[in-house]
């Protein structure tokens, strides 16, 4: 009889064990974020015969909302953004490692007056910290045709603080 209630215990130990390493690392992370996304950039041109020209792209900031919902995989997280101009939206997936957080590459509009066209971000890293997510990432574009090159350079930077419910 001593031996099944020791084997019952050690049984139950194992279950217990099992359950807390199955827990998702990802749900206290999930929830609605606000905050303030900060871009800035420069665009280069270079036309041949013409001098090459630097225009630095302004400081803006703009008001952000993330819905961050539990991905299919473990440690996994679906981070879109759903406030501000549909053009300025995007999904994409990430995964956790502690407080920190890599993303998968996705795709981002951009434009000036009627011409928009998507390019990539691939390199956006947050950090988790008490509510707070902080975040960067950046985006390139080159073009180039007979000779005449242009060349886009952003940064965006910023953090959102989780929605208390």
């Amino acid at each position: 009889m001593k031996k099944v209630s020791e084997f019952s215990v050690y049984m139950l130990i194992i279950l217990l064990l099992t359950a807390f390493a199955a827990c998702s690392k990802v749900k206290p992370f999930i929830g609605t974020y606000e905050g303030v996304t900060t871009t800035n950039g420069k665009i280069k041109t270079s036309i041949p015969g013409y001098d090459q020209a630097e225009i630095i792209i302004p400081t803006e900031s703009n008001n952000v909302t993330f819905e961050i919902t539990k991905g299919s995989q473990k440690n996994q997280i679906i981070l879109k953004q759903t406030a501000g101009d549909t053009e300025d939206q995007f999904q994409t997936t990430g995964t956790i490692n502690g407080k920190n957080v890599a993303f998968e590459p996705f795709d981002i509009s951009i434009g000036y007056g009627d011409i928009n066209f998507k390019i990539q971000a691939n390199d956006m890293s947050g950090t988790f910290d008490d509510g707070l997510f902080a975040y960067n990432y950046s985006y390139n574009y080159y073009q180039s045709l007979m000779g005449a090159s242009v060349s886009i350079r952003m940064k965006a930077s910023g953090s959102a603080q989780k929605n208390k419910k």
